[in-house]
């Protein structure tokens, strides 16, 4: 293996680590819903699979980071890729629905130990040429999300290039791509964690703690937001006559990654949203802004793809925005990162667990006149709202924009105590 390096990768190299790990997980769970499909599973089969492989990333992340931190940052990342290359294999050579089950949980214990060990790198590494002052953290940050969401970009187009052949073709180049990060991290097995110094950027914050747990809840409501709008608009899109279900969801999912990697840009060139959380919280806004826009989109016999796409990207653009202020807050201090990181997964994670569950169940009710809000006198104000709500988009664009409003009356709660716990927060 020759010496150890005494420095991380740099920060290129671990965007490019995470586009691998990125596309790999996302093709491989296109591929098991493609498997799946054409053996007829019905859609509470695929739903209960889908959840079983989310609860393999949402639960051990966490272990993952506090790996990262006492074992190695690479050695955590290598065993992610490590086991996310057996699991492809496995696919590979068996395509049988139940094989893809338990390899497509695999794949996603892969990617929960992957994540936090990358992070943690990228929190290590200078990023910056020597001589050169290092990268500030929220470019960094930025960075971080590029790589990932370019890599499930990739997965996405890859899905579609490769959806008229057979799965095996997917899963060798999952297999290829878990492979190459195996290989890139060979080199950089032996290197310690690092932490930057406290300065600058990095230095403690009296409201630091609230900051970051208060990111972190608005995630997962974020997060439940996000992904009943991935599985579920497809099936919310009305059917009516002229109009294509698929392609209109996915007009809408391409504005909705477009949104958030634009604000993925935007936070990781301008640093005025820095510890002003009032700044990010009006950048939030957009959550609500495109959930009332798919609501209204819901009462049309035929909804415009192109308003449609405008009410995704004001969904990406809040996500990306939510996100970015978690993990950001979570690698601020230079001790733990990864363990910090694997704690945003995990909010991560049950946001993305929860959102198809309980979105589909609010849609359905919705939809389907069972949603009764009982009141006194024996009167019932629900009776107007079910002749209201009465398509599967409408009661989906309901179920995101109440997750939307607790999103952000979360920050508005906690915001001011942030300001009274010391230190100037400016507005």
């Amino acid at each position: 293996m020759g010496p150890s390096p005494v420095t991380p990768p740099p920060i290129l190299l671990l965007q490019f680590l995470n586009l691998l790990v990125g596309f790999a997980s996302y093709l491989n769970v296109t591929l098991a819903n493609q498997v799946w499909n054409g053996a007829d599973w019905n859609a509470s089969q695929i739903g209960c699979a889908l959840t079983l492989s989310s609860l393999c990333y949402a639960v051990p992340v966490s272990l993952g980071g506090w790996l990262a931190d006492r074992w190695g940052r690479a050695r955590t990342s290598f065993l992610g890729a490590a086991v996310g290359a057996v699991a492809c294999i496995v696919a590979w050579s068996a395509t049988s629905p139940d094989v893809i089950v338990g390899a497509t949980m695999a794949t996603m214990l892969g990617a929960a130990f992957f994540f936090p060990g990358c992070a943690g790198l990228f929190s290590d590494s200078e990023g910056a040429a020597p001589g050169r002052a290092p990268m500030a953290l929220h470019t960094k940050v930025s960075r971080y999300n590029l790589g990932w969401s370019f890599g499930n970009l990739a997965g996405f187009l890859a899905s579609g290039v490769l959806a008229h052949q057979s799965a095996e073709v997917g899963y060798l180049c999952s297999t290829a791509a878990f492979l190459i990060a195996c290989a890139i991290l060979v080199r950089w097995l032996r290197l310690q964690p690092q932490p930057p110094l406290r300065q600058g950027d990095r230095s403690a914050h009296p409201s630091l703690p609230i900051l970051t747990w208060m990111c972190r809840g608005s995630l997962l409501f974020a997060c439940v937001v996000g992904l009943a709008l991935i599985a579920l608009i497809e099936r919310a899109v009305p059917r009516a006559a002229g109009v294509d279900p698929h392609a209109v969801a996915a007009v809408a999912l391409s504005c909705y990654s477009a949104g958030y990697v634009a604000m993925f840009l935007l936070l990781g060139s301008w640093s005025g949203w820095i510890m002003r959380p009032w700044r990010l919280w009006a950048i939030q806004l957009c959550l609500v802004a495109g959930s009332v826009g798919v609501y209204l989109l819901g009462h049309a016999s035929s909804p415009s793809i192109i308003a449609l796409g405008v009410c995704g990207a004001l969904l990406g653009l809040g996500y990306g925005a939510t996100y970015t202020g978690s993990i950001y807050y979570s690698m601020r201090l230079p001790e733990g990162a990864a363990r910090a990181v694997s704690l945003h997964e995990t909010f991560l994670g049950v946001g993305n667990t929860l959102g198809p569950i309980l979105g589909g169940l609010a849609m359905e009710l919705v939809a389907t006149g069972a949603l009764v809000i009982p009141v006194p006198g024996g009167s019932d104000i629900a009776a107007p709202l079910i002749t209201a709500f009465d398509s599967r988009m409408s009661g989906l664009a309901l179920f995101m924009a109440v997750c939307a409003i607790a999103c952000l009356l979360l920050q508005a709660i906690l915001i001011p105590r942030a300001r009274r716990m010391g230190g100037t927060i400016p507005d």
